[in-house]
């Protein structure tokens, strides 16, 4: 696996950054003009981080890859693994925890794989807003369990919720917002950027796994999911509105996007 293209213009290895390019591109793409604009990026004046996070497209990329990274927590994925066992006590389901846990375990590894194939075919934000999607009829199903029909015998239906619930997050908001991340920044605010973005992502982690065993022993599991509920849909309008979709483009051209505040 070579280095990065754009890694490699900036040491001034601009043939070895165009023989990456045509790895990543395919051999009989003509990626002439696409090392020429690395190479001379590559020769500009080296900005300070504190600089290149300063600017304007930086803060706009920032902003977007810190509320991916609130919405991968806050849709409920970490208290949906932590406390599954728990989730499916509560529905009556009688699965033991070790078959819980390789149940979901199973359709976490299906669905990631599944998204690897199809995020170059049919795009980042395709992935995310069926990811939302999904994510949000799971947890409109497990908010309507638990506040009307847990007593009904329909132990199976959270069992398919959080299925349905791991399939969604797979596919889209697991790996989506990290290539993301990845993909909005220039390659001199990357670093420091990317930090802030990757702490946000941990910071709600910790967050929800800390809140949401309070929330259900005070208010039961439904209220749960009723926020992760909202939360999935405000992703829905977030991802369709505010992400641009970064398939198949360059670094410059993504740039040249955020900057346009185009989307597609």
């Amino acid at each position: 696996m070579p280095e990065s293209p754009v890694y490699l213009a900036q040491k001034g290895k601009n043939d070895k950054a165009e023989k990456s390019l045509k790895f990543l591109r395919g051999k009989d793409a003509d990626v002439s003009a696409e090392s020429n604009q690395m190479a001379s990026e590559g020769n500009k004046e080296k900005v300070k981080p504190m600089q290149a996070l300063c600017r304007k497209n930086t803060l706009k990329s920032m902003a977007i890859s810190m509320m991916l990274m609130l919405f991968q927590q806050v849709t409920g994925i970490n208290a949906i693994l932590f406390y599954a066992t728990g989730i499916f006590k509560d529905a009556g389901t009688g699965f033991s925890p070790s078959a819980s846990t390789i149940i979901l375990g199973v359709v976490q590894v299906i669905a990631t794989i599944v998204s690897i194939l199809l995020i170059d075919k049919l795009g980042r934000k395709i992935l995310l807003l069926t990811s939302a999607a999904l994510m949000f009829l799971a947890t409109l199903i497990m908010a309507l369990y638990f506040q009307w029909l847990s007593k009904k015998n329909v132990g199976w239906l959270p069992v398919l919720a959080v299925c349905i619930f791991i399939i969604g997050f797979s596919l889209g908001f697991g790996p989506v917002p990290w290539l993301l991340m990845a993909e909005l920044f220039a390659e001199d605010a990357k670093p420091v950027a990317g930090a802030i973005a990757g702490t946000t992502n941990w910071i709600f982690a910790f967050i929800v796994t800390l809140a949401f065993p309070l929330i259900k022993d005070e208010f039961g599991p439904a209220a749960c999911f009723w926020i992760f509920a909202a939360v999935s849909f405000a992703a829905i309008i977030f991802v369709l509105f505010l992400v641009p979709e970064t398939k198949g483009k360059t670094l410059n051209e993504i740039q040249g996007m955020i900057a346009g505040g185009k989307k597609d």
